[in-house]
């Protein structure tokens, strides 16, 4: 039963995908899968030997999820054996207070808190004090904006990042941008998850004087990115704030172009009322940092094909501070985990403002696919049907030469990673 459940949504899905716009695909997706993973939980409770009560409260400290019905559904833990409980556990199905694992280190006061219904514009609550570039902690609280206004830093541009791990990466690219001919004017908000995490910001933040950053719950991954946004408008006064992932490099040469475009285009109060509200792309570099994936070419040059795509990528997005004074800096919606670059584009669409496309000659951003998790794998380039893909390794590397550090491109080519297309310090040459 359950695998033809799966494969009836499954194909359902298939087909909405074709017909549907999609956001509206999403949502009905989620829904989808909400409604059959509550209807499995409800069948391991029965095999575990639980009892499944409807239309009863649910216990203290407990959440109430939707069931497979209309009425809300629960289930009791009572009495069952420990290795049957820590399944119950993985499946999701919401536990007695009393019957839950203690937890310990500096998480617990944000896993013990009851959980509640997500709106699209909440915050998440900071987990340890906020690390400042100035050398300044502040400590969680419910004015925590207040205080970040008191002590806000003047710059012209701020990058903004989620993350969790991937630290060696995300510290080459924070260090890309700091070399840059603008890089003085550069500085980062960086949101991370985990007690490394925090570590890895204050370390960045003593040796940089440019890097702060939090740590917060990383689920939903909008609410974290929209308390990203949200702090580093309150935290920095910034002409632009920036959008880029965890393993994108933005290049030394498109943070110039970046900030002397914006500066030109406000330079004068008639040309600052024309100004961009978003500066985006449609096109960007993918470079495999990891042969055990086997995939040649190295280099590729991804577009979105403008009869099916307007929407710039999520990363590498430029917001102005004039264009996030008119809309609250609401940029994510906070109880999504995918699509989440769509609310900025709507909102600068609906509104009427103007977008200004960059090409990766003007300086490329470059998404770099090595052996850590990824939000999008390089096939799920491949399947897009918005997507054009061509090899780009030859004249790839000769741009990104021109438009990285010298020590982000050794990291990227170390010979012991780049492919044997690539790799002449490895492959023969036929007249030895």
């Amino acid at each position: 039963m359950k695998t033809f459940i799966r494969f009836i949504l499954r194909t359902g899905s298939r087909i909405l995908r074709v017909i549907l716009p999609r956001r509206t695909h999403y949502r009905l997706e989620r829904a989808a899968k909400a409604a059959f993973n509550e209807y499995h939980k409800s069948r391991l409770a029965f095999q575990e030997g639980t009892t499944l009560r409807r239309d009863a409260p649910p216990p203290d400290g407990a959440s109430a999820p939707r069931g497979f019905g209309s009425n809300p559904a629960f289930v009791s833990v009572e009495n069952i054996p420990a290795e049957s409980r820590d399944k119950l556990v993985q499946s999701g199905a919401p536990l007695k207070a009393q019957d839950k694992e203690p937890q310990t280190g500096w998480l617990k006061s944000a896993t013990h808190k009851k959980s509640a219904r997500i709106d699209r514009d909440d915050l998440a609550e900071l987990l340890a004090p906020f690390i400042g570039c100035d050398g300044r902690d502040i400590a969680p609280s419910p004015q925590i904006s207040d205080e970040l206004q008191k002590h806000a830093q003047k710059c012209e541009l701020v990058l903004c990042c989620a993350f969790t791990g991937r630290h060696q990466i995300l510290e080459k690219i924070i260090h890309e941008s700091l070399l840059s001919d603008e890089g003085p004017h550069v500085r980062w908000m960086i949101v991370g998850s985990t007690e490394e995490d925090y570590e890895f910001i204050k370390t960045l933040s003593r040796t940089t004087s440019q890097v702060s950053g939090f740590v917060v719950e990383n689920n939903p991954l909008g609410r974290k990115w929209q308390t990203c946004m949200h702090h580093a408008t309150r935290y920095y006064d910034a002409d632009l704030y920036g959008i880029t992932g965890s393993d994108d490099i933005v290049s030394t040469r498109l943070i110039n172009f970046i900030i002397r475009r914006h500066r030109e285009n406000i330079s004068t109060d008639k040309a600052s009322a024309f100004s961009p509200a978003m500066y985006g792309t449609l096109e960007w570099l993918v470079c495999h940092n990891n042969v055990q994936n086997g995939l040649v070419p190295q280099i590729i040059k991804c577009s979105y094909d403008y009869e099916t795509a307007f929407e710039p990528l999520g990363a590498g997005r430029f917001y102005s501070k004039a264009f996030l004074e008119k809309c609250n800096g609401l940029i994510f919606e906070s109880d999504l985990e995918r699509l989440l670059d769509d609310r900025g584009f709507f909102e600068v669409r609906d509104r009427g403002e103007t977008l200004e496309y960059f090409s990766v000659e003007d300086g490329p951003l470059i998404s770099v696919k090595g052996n850590w998790a990824q939000m999008n794998s390089i096939n799920d380039f491949v399947s897009a049907t918005t997507l054009t893909l061509e090899e780009f390794s030859f004249r790839g590397y000769a741009l990104m030469g021109e438009s990285l550090s010298d020590d982000t491109m050794r990291y990227l080519f170390r010979p012991a990673l780049i492919s044997p297309q690539l790799n002449f310090y490895n492959s023969s040459t036929g007249f030895a």
